[in-house]
């Protein structure tokens, strides 16, 4: 299973969106999916 294909949690969908892309190489923005 994907990490795009899990069900985020409240938490870890913040923390994705204040973190964003750039916070590492392999950080792919698939926090667009919850755009």
């Amino acid at each position: 299973m994907l990490d795009s294909e899990k069900p985020v949690d409240p938490q870890d969908e913040k923390k994705l969106k204040t973190r964003g892309i750039g916070s590492g190489e392999d950080y792919e923005p698939f926090i667009k999916v919850h755009e």
